[in-house]
């Protein structure tokens, strides 16, 4: 298309051989297309020649069997009766458009109704595509109609659906309304009103429904509420015949009303299941959070049991529950269901257990039977699965026959000790999830406390190590100490006699600029380290405090003998870590989420207390 008859083409070919080689051009060589001398003919008329009952409004087209083209001259619309012109319409006016094969001729005037007209189109006022022109509709008789009588009737509604008084209806129905005959959207507004107390549930344009032919139909935007009465009100003139004349409407609440299906759809998830596993709140309660449910008929409540010793929540609306009352290291199992307001409910969730421990507080006082530590270290609290472990083939860590003591500083039981002074050895366990999840948070402060008693002898070579991170020390005796590919937090002795904050991010250790300075001859210290976890991206901080007594107030910050901030991703941390090279003992750790638990001792001295 678009290339005129008359048009020569000439085609350059460049041809290759089969290894990809270029030979020389094919030039000349010649294509023409056939010139077209054939005028335009009419396919088809619309209204067709001598119909009856046209429409008086509608267009008149004209359709050829060629594209075609507007020429010059006038399309005249003529009265049978009497033969008087009705319009007379320029062919390159608004009012006739082309498209393709069509003419289309919109007069100005609608048509009169129930009167006889002919049509003529003069010659060359349409030509095709290659200037051939159309000869014309030249007689009266060739383009002959006769429009209908006035429609003076309104429409009316012969079908609803749902019908009137319908009950049962999907909560996800439309609206169709069916007319006698065809029909359009006039103006205004369909209103969709709740029949309990006619407030208004949707209110939609006549020009966004969809109307085809005789139907009208309705979607509303969103479902219904189940088991809920709606009525359909539709003012008059909100829907038109094609003669504009107006559907009197649906004007009150009886007219087509009807009422949603009963829910019988269960609250999702089902099964339930939980947001939050049943986990200890402490050496007495667990608590559990369920999956917040979906459903269409609120207020959706949750009922929890203890498949152990029959414990119940009853039904209750807020998705949480604490079992209270329980028996610490008892293994409990916890199930959960829902329900909605109409008693829809779901299965039981998964079977999920939990024992009661202290969370958020770890204390190991190496309260075991003197030897060798050797994995079979188990008790204490807040510790996860088997004892400490320790790796080397010799120099390991012992558990001595008493413990550390520190004026009034609450202790028990004994000490674990590093007893060579030569090779190096390092020993850790891993602490519970609750504890990592509770002493771990971002926006959190973890405190801890422990006894430390530097080496016997000449101070050069101190370098015990004491860390909360993410598994074992793999060189204890470098300074600082390595934990290849790792991260961790805590403190250090440099092998200098001082002690020094310590953080391992990634494998690189680093210890404080501040430091305490240590005597090394036999000394106990008590340590509290205050750590301040922030978000990622953000620098964690941590102090350590060298106590005069176990009965001294909170510290302030300012009074940290050491401090160092790193950004580290403390929520995979899961280990406390020992290592040592030389002669060294530790004793009464302690971590939690406050000062007090770590420091156990009541503050002495002089309380002041304002009324």
């Amino acid at each position: 298309s678009g290339i005129s008859t008359s048009t020569v083409l000439t085609v350059e070919c460049t041809r290759y051989g089969s290894s990809g080689t270029k030979h020389t051009p094919i030039n000349g060589v010649v294509f023409g297309l056939a010139p077209d001398f054939t005028a335009p003919y009419v396919a088809s008329l619309s209204p067709t020649n001598n119909a009856t009952a046209a429409l008086a409004h509608a267009d008149l087209v004209v359709t050829f069997d060629d594209y075609v083209q507007k020429g010059s001259g006038h399309i005249l619309v003529k009265r049978v009766d009497g033969d008087t012109l009705f319009e007379s319409i320029d062919v390159n006016s608004g009012n006739v458009t082309v498209s393709g094969s069509d003419v289309i001729i919109d007069p100005v005037s609608d048509l009169e109704f129930g009167t006889n007209y002919y049509v003529l189109v003069t010659n060359g006022v349409i030509e095709d595509l290659s200037g051939n022109v159309f000869a014309g509709i030249n007689a009266s008789t060739e383009w002959r109609f006769t429009t209908a009588a006035p429609d003076l009737i309104d429409p009316i509604h012969v079908a609803l659906s749902p019908a009137d008084d319908a009950t049962g209806v999907s909560v996800s129905t439309n609206f169709t309304i069916s007319f006698n005959e065809d029909v359009q959207a006039g103006a205004g507004r369909i209103e969709i009103r709740e029949t309990s107390d006619d407030s208004l549930v949707e209110s939609i344009d006549v020009g966004t429904v969809s109307i085809s032919g005789t139907n009208v139909t309705i979607s509303p935007g969103s479902n219904f509420t189940f088991s809920t009465g709606v009525y359909v009100l539709i003012t008059n003139g909100v829907i038109t015949d094609l003669s504009l004349n107006p559907f009197a409407g649906i004007t009150n609440e009886t007219q087509w009303d009807l009422t949603t299906e009963a829910d019988a759809l269960k609250p999702q998830p089902d099964p339930m299941t939980f947001a939050v596993n049943p986990s200890a709140a402490n050496d007495t309660t667990i608590s559990m959070t369920a999956t917040a449910a979906t459903d269409d008929t609120p207020p959706v409540s949750y009922f929890f049991t203890n498949t152990v010793n029959g414990d119940v929540s009853g039904w209750i609306i807020g998705t949480a529950w604490a079992n209270t009352g329980l028996t610490s290291g008892v293994t409990y199992g916890y199930r959960v269901k829902a329900r909605d307001a109409v008693s829809n409910e779901t299965a039981w969730s998964a079977t999920k257990t939990a024992s009661p421990v202290e969370v958020g507080f770890i204390y190991e006082p190496f309260d075991y039977p003197a030897g060798d530590v050797d994995g079979s270290q188990a008790s204490g609290i807040g510790f996860a699965g088997t004892g400490w472990l320790t790796t080397g083939s010799d120099n390991l860590y012992d558990i001595l026959g008493s413990g550390l003591t520190f004026g009034e500083h609450p202790v028990t039981g004994r000490a674990a000790m590093r007893p060579s002074k030569s090779g190096s050895a390092e020993m850790h366990r891993e602490i519970t999830a609750d504890n990592q999840a509770a002493l771990l948070a971002d926006d959190s402060t973890v405190w801890f406390s422990v006894l430390v008693k530097d080496r016997e002898g000449s101070a050069s070579y101190e370098n015990g190590t004491f860390l909360l991170s993410t598994g074992p020390l793999t060189d204890p005796n470098s300074r600082p100490p390595i934990l290849a590919g790792g991260s961790g937090i805590g403190m250090a002795f440099n092998g200098e006699a001082q002690l020094h904050a310590l953080t391992i991010d990634g494998g690189t250790s680093t210890y404080s600029v501040a430091f305490l300075p240590t005597p090394g001859e036999a000394n106990t210290y008590l340590i509290v380290g205050k750590i301040t976890w922030a978000p990622n991206g953000s620098n964690d901080t941590i102090r350590l405090f060298s106590m005069a007594s176990a009965s001294a107030f909170t510290p302030a910050d300012i009074d940290a003998f050491a401090t160092m901030t790193v950004d580290l991703d403390q929520t995979v941390f899961s280990t406390v870590a020992i290592g040592n090279a030389q002669i060294s003992i530790i004793d009464e750790i302690r971590f939690s989420q406050t000062y007090h638990d770590v420091m156990p001792a009541s503050p002495t001295g002089t309380i002041f207390m304002f009324r």
